[in-house]
């Protein structure tokens, strides 16, 4: 290291046990975050449909709170004037660009975000629309049947993560 310039961080710098299927030791640090993705262990399903232990990245809970501070500095309820396809146009670069880099090897981690923006627009519906007003459900109810009918709007509709309700 020293010939290249470089210093190791003190802090930053440890020895990680990669804890998968063939390695069950344990061991104190078993993961570690590096670029917006938490390292570690995780169950998944192999391609002969086995479930098993395997090291891999995932988002880390700071990119997830990250994202969320994000969403939640757009003031989505706000934008009242605003049609649904608008509000698509503003926010799907983002979004898109959210999915494409952190869902690229654990897809599943980014349903929170997909949840959280989902709730936001219900939220956004709430106010827009004086029949929804007052109703989780209601406005739930409606954003589900619009994700129905124009699967492709939001990117994380397209890929499957429709709003719930209940």
């Amino acid at each position: 290291m020293q010939t290249c310039k470089l210093q190791l961080h003190p802090t930053k710098t440890r020895i990680v046990y990669c804890k998968d299927k063939d390695r069950r030791g344990d061991y104190p640090n078993t993961e570690f975050d590096f670029l917006g993705y938490t390292y570690r262990g995780r169950w998944i399903k192999d391609r002969l449909g086995r479930v098993q232990c395997n090291f891999g990245a995932a988002v880390s809970k700071n990119a997830v709170n990250a994202m969320r501070e994000e969403i939640r500095s757009w003031e989505v309820k706000r934008k009242s004037g605003s049609n649904i396809n608008k509000l698509s146009e503003q926010y799907n670069a983002v979004l898109r660009g959210w999915f494409n880099f952190y869902g690229k090897y654990c897809g599943s981690a980014m349903r929170v975000i997909a949840e959280y923006f989902n709730r936001m627009l219900a939220r956004w519906a709430r106010f827009k629309y004086r029949q929804l007003h007052g109703s989780k459900m209601k406005s739930l109810s409606w954003l589900l049947m619009i994700a129905k009918k124009t699967p492709d709007l939001f990117v994380h509709w397209e890929k499957g993560y429709l709003p719930s309700v209940g």
